[in-house]
């Protein structure tokens, strides 16, 4: 097993911390773990799309239950684990669920802080879904809240985010 770092425009160890956690983590897993939803290795060569039924709906469901499992446990312990040792890992993306009236807010990974803010206020911790009467900036935070994620912003139902 291997994953590529292309390193062209990396220029500091903290953007390569960045570039390379938590998804080293994964690969860790993978490397490690053998899934009781993975396809023994087939050497002859093997097609895998939906006609050929390999990778079957039972073996999806296994897949989507360990990815859940997995990304709890990053959120839960890992990243707490790589932060006490001061590396600049990728907090990631918040996603704004829309209802009608509100958006919902998750992390990716699971339990991280959410915090948001409308327009020219400060940033507040997310504790309930937001009405959506304005535009919302969101974030998730490292859990000492010493690191922010990127900034996302939601308007109607379009989202978009800032580099």
């Amino acid at each position: 097993m291997q994953g590529q770092l292309w390193s062209e425009t990396i220029r500091s160890d903290e953007r390569m911390e960045y570039m390379l956690f938590p998804r080293l983590l994964a690969l860790a897993e993978r490397a490690w773990h053998k899934a009781e939803w993975e396809l023994p290795y087939a050497h002859e060569g093997r097609i895998y799309s939906a006609e050929t039924h390999y990778f079957d709906e039972t073996r999806q469901q296994h897949r989507a239950r360990d990815w859940q499992s997995f990304k709890e446990r990053l959120a839960q312990v890992e990243l707490a684990r790589i932060e006490s040792y001061a590396v600049s890992y990728r907090i990631p993306l918040v996603i704004a669920q829309p209802s009608e009236t509100h958006w919902e807010l998750f992390s990716e990974y699971g339990d991280l802080p959410i915090q948001y803010r409308s327009e020219n206020s400060d940033w507040a911790n997310y504790q309930s879904p937001i009405p959506r009467t304005t535009a919302v900036e969101m974030r998730a935070t490292s859990k000492d809240g010493k690191r922010f994620g990127r900034v996302t912003k939601v308007e109607g139902i379009k989202a978009t985010t800032s580099h």
